[in-house]
């Protein structure tokens, strides 16, 4: 039997105690308060991920191929904005598809530029209210004859990606937008509900006096952006920032750096030492892993409020409800076709289902059984009895805690 790799093994095991950790948060689902905070509604997906069973039993799966053990048959919630889990998957599946549009564009000679648009911030700030100017930042940006003109002219298209990390020393949520633009796309039409090339022509690369002139206009758009929607204004050498892509080494990394993970992979060792901690009466620790830098990636709050921070509690709390809906990411219609690249069209909530689909089935659990282990944090203990010490001792597990499971013997059964 192969074995995966012990650090896929951890990673797992981290981010399923990252997405157990957001469910098990208090929440309500008719109001409530803690003291003098009001609880948020609950997110039902979010709660039923990798714990509800869509069927009369849970199926665990292992790929020969990979040594990876699974599962088939659970409910997921698809949301990368609040699951650790999911999204990990989700934004890796992100990350491959604007790699392969990167390498296309710089093997095509179309110019790949990173941008990068942020708020003015401060202490109080609602992150409801400055996400509000993030998230219709796409809507106005890539709009009206303005951009129109020097979309057709230039031959730009766009993938956005929205950012969102909170100061630990007080100065409030920071919302920012990512943007990776293309120059010199080839044009696209619609036909029969998908986007072809529509020629062989293509907007020409622009020269440096076109790039200068097209930077501070972009610039002076956001800007307006901020100022019309009641926000301070700001410096525009803090609020923009423009860089270019030139070579294979700045695909990977502006691919990698869109699609990173918020901090799950920091957060779910602050989680650990938060325990180790309160073990082993050591809570200079948590300090110090907090003061490593003040911006912290929202996972790394998840990781604070599992450990017992009422403030970092309160300020998730706030996260969840104002990232309810939000599309993180987001392509401009025709771009995967303008460069001649299979479009990837999948939601996020499709995206994950299919990642669960690999492996046969080798072990059933009864539903409410199920529930219970995930509850309990043990899923990943289940899969790695799987992986390293095959399906029969990970059955026998099972039932030594009290959990009705069944192997299968018949790959199709």
């Amino acid at each position: 039997m192969s074995v995966w790799s012990e650090k896929g093994q951890e990673r797992r095991t981290d981010l399923m105690a990252l997405r157990l950790a957001a469910q098990k948060l208090p929440h309500s689902d008719e109001g409530g308060v803690i003291g003098s905070v009001a609880l948020p509604r609950a997110i039902t997906s979010l709660r039923e991920c990798g714990r509800k069973v869509l069927g009369p039993a849970a199926l665990v799966t292992y790929d020969a191929a990979t040594g990876k053990a699974g599962t088939r048959g659970i409910a997921t919630c698809g949301r990368a904005l609040v699951c650790a889990m999911c999204g990990a998957k989700v934004r890796e599946e992100r990350r491959r598809h604007l790699l392969e549009l990167i390498r296309a564009a710089q093997a095509d000679d179309v110019g790949v530029y990173f941008v990068t648009l942020t708020l003015r911030h401060y202490r109080g700030m609602s992150l409801e209210d400055s996400l509000g100017v993030i998230r219709s930042a796409w809507r106005q940006l890539a709009s009206g004859k303005a951009w129109q003109s020097r979309k057709d002219k230039y031959g730009l298209a766009m993938v956005g990606v929205v950012e969102i990390t909170d100061n630990a020393d007080g100065n409030g949520w920071h919302p920012h937008q990512h943007l990776c633009i293309f120059q010199s796309c080839r044009p696209v039409k619609r036909e029969l509900g998908e986007w072809v090339q529509a020629n062989d022509e293509r907007a020409p690369k622009w020269s440096a006096e076109e790039e200068a002139e097209f930077i501070i206009w972009l610039r002076q758009r956001w800007l307006n952006i901020i100022v019309k929607a009641g926000m301070p204004a700001a410096l525009p050498q803090h609020a923009f920032d423009w860089r270019e892509a030139y070579g294979p080494e700045d695909a990977r990394l502006l691919s990698t750096y869109l699609a990173k993970d918020q901090g799950a992979a920091v957060a779910a060792a602050r989680m650990r030492a938060g325990r180790l901690s309160a073990e082993m009466l050591r809570g200079d620790l948590k300090t110090k892993l907090r003061s490593e830098n003040t911006t912290r990636p929202v996972f790394e709050l998840l990781a604070s409020a599992a450990n017992g921070d009422a403030v970092a509690w309160q300020r998730w709390w706030e996260y969840e409800a104002a990232v309810r809906g939000l599309r993180f990411w987001r392509v401009s219609h025709g771009l995967s076709a303008a460069l001649g690249v299979v479009d990837d069209s999948r939601t996020d909530e499709q995206i994950v289902s299919e990642k669960n689909a690999h492996g046969v089935t080798v072990i059933k659990v009864h539903r409410r059984d199920w529930w219970n282990l995930a509850t309990r944090g043990e899923v990943p203990m289940l899969l790695k009895l799987v992986e390293t010490s095959g399906v029969a001792e990970a059955v026998t597990w099972l039932h030594s805690v009290g959990l009705r499971a069944e192997r299968i013997d018949d790959p199709d059964g």
